[in-house]
């Protein structure tokens, strides 16, 4: 069940395979406590960011169009660490 708030930030034993994760809906806020590994990501902050971006959201290769998509990608290139 989503909640506001996370009651018990850590909920895996650092001895064992993590067996769930916290996942935020960027749209409702809400935090979901989800079985499994949590995905890899970043969250990287610039100066010219106005909003946070989720963790696991990486920019995308289109290979149709051969451009890059994505949370994210305006500041890599600003950044200039896209390509």
């Amino acid at each position: 069940m989503p909640t506001k708030t996370i009651d018990q930030l850590i909920i895996n034993s650092p001895y064992e395979e993590p067996r769930e994760y916290w996942k935020r809906d960027p749209e409702s806020k809400l935090f979901s406590r989800l079985p499994g590994r949590r995905p890899a990501g970043y969250i990287r902050a610039t100066e010219s960011s106005k909003a946070t971006q989720a963790a696991g959201s990486t920019p995308r290769f289109d290979a149709q169009s051969r451009k890059m998509s994505g949370a994210g990608f305006e500041d890599a290139i600003r950044a200039g660490s896209a390509t």
